[in-house]
């Protein structure tokens, strides 16, 4: 599983010039470790993507995986 958050920087447009994304991989061996068939909760801090310029204009969440299966997702949020 990918998690990738983008940031449309300070012009908050898509391809404006500033934009800035980065991903964090999670699967099997990861912490915490992906499970078929079970709910994995995700507690994952901002600082983990690593390659975010600025968190500003945060726009865009991505969640992508290649086993093609189906992913369910539920309360995404952030919070201090």
């Amino acid at each position: 599983l990918q998690v990738k958050l983008v940031d449309f920087g300070a012009n908050a447009s898509y391809a404006g010039g500033d934009d800035s994304e980065s991903t964090v991989i999670f699967n099997a061996t990861s912490t915490p470790a992906l499970a078929s068939s079970a709910w994995v909760a995700l507690d994952i801090p901002l600082a983990s993507f690593t390659g975010l310029a600025a968190r500003g204009h945060l726009a865009q969440l991505l969640l992508t995986t290649d086993i093609g299966s189906t992913l369910f997702v539920e309360n995404v949020y952030f919070h201090r």
